[in-house]
């Protein structure tokens, strides 16, 4: 990986590499006095660099005239983020959830693990999850206070609030063609509860936290069936398309204020929510939708969400990144 640009701080040199295999990546250009050695492990970001998503080399000036054993960071996207970004993950004990906690935890990130009512699971994540500083956080989302009070308790608890990962979500058959109207009623108020009204109170909430700090990021988890329809499960899909509306028009109302918004669209995953479909009769039918001929893995949709909350660029938001091999493709 060649060296993209250089900046001079105060007692260091800093070189910054584009993200490649920064295991193997050599210095072809270096300050005065620094031998070609290859860049070493990495370790949690120290502070917030002006060149957002690259691999960092930092040496200390009083070591310029020895060779240096180099540190490598990786910096986050935005500048207002302190060394450890605090994430609020909702629906974090699910799969898609443990993938994305895993994922931004091994960057330097602490999550807040939010769940509704299974504690164990989020203790259980919590005690997987690399580096330090996680905690759980209990909350309905689909209680306005309950929302208001989540967010505060993690600014007041963990100090900061720099993205906020909506991904909580419920999905139930509800065919129109063999329910009754109050059963149609009430599955409209809550599956839009969860997946959309919840969604919108905790992006207000987390947006009012950063703006004070000068910025932050929402990632928003929709679904393909945001885009194709859903004709067993249309509240599904309209609260999906639903996010994806509300997720670029916050993009537009608070780009200038640098919060950046992003929505990942996925296909099926393996996890428990599509556990029965999937080992049922049309099980076969949902794998080859995609050309891979199976569905997606929970950490490949986690690592989307990871490079969307820590490292995609200021110039993406209001973008919908699908993940769900092109089983759906639109232009």
């Amino acid at each position: 990986a060649m060296p993209s640009s250089t900046c001079a701080r105060a007692f260091q040199h800093h070189r910054c590499w584009r993200h490649g295999d920064p295991e193997t990546s050599r210095i072809t250009s270096r300050p005065e006095g620094f031998n070609n050695e290859p860049i070493v492990t990495a370790a949690a970001a120290t502070s917030a660099c002006c060149f957002p998503g690259r691999w960092c080399l930092h040496w200390r000036h009083e070591n310029r005239k020895n060779q240096p054993a180099a540190k490598k960071y990786f910096c986050h996207a935005d500048s207002h983020m302190k060394n450890s970004p605090v994430i609020l993950l909702t629906g974090a004990s699910g799969g898609v959830g443990q993938a994305a906690a895993r994922a931004c935890a091994q960057q330097g990130a602490r999550i807040a693990v939010h769940f509704h009512t299974n504690q164990q699971a989020a203790d259980n994540l919590i005690s997987d999850l690399p580096g330090s500083g996680h905690r759980p956080f209990a909350a309905d989302i689909t209680d306005p206070d309950a929302v208001l009070q989540l967010v505060n308790q993690v600014y007041s608890e963990m100090g900061q609030l720099d993205v906020l990962v909506n991904n909580a979500g419920i999905s139930e058959r509800h065919d129109i063609t063999s329910i009754d109207y109050a059963t149609w009623q009430a599955t409209w108020q809550r599956i839009m509860a969860t997946n959309l009204t919840a969604a919108a109170n905790l992006s207000y909430c987390a947006a009012q936290v950063m703006l004070a700090q000068g910025g932050g990021r929402i990632v928003n988890v929709s679904s393909l069936g945001a885009f194709r329809g859903e004709p067993n499960m249309p509240w599904y899909g309209a609260s999906k398309a639903g996010l994806n509306a509300m997720g670029q028009s916050l993009a537009q109302a608070l780009g200038d204020k640098h919060i950046y918004v992003y929505t990942v669209a996925p296909g099926f995953i393996e996890t428990p929510m599509a556990a029965a479909v999937l080992a049922g009769a049309g099980g076969d039918a949902v794998r080859q939708q995609s050309t891979l001929g199976r569905v997606a893995q929970p950490a490949e949709v986690g690592e989307v969400i990871r490079y969307l909350a820590l490292q995609a660029p200021a110039f993406m938001t209001g973008g919908i990144i699908d993940v769900n091999g092109a089983s759906y493709l639109r232009t």
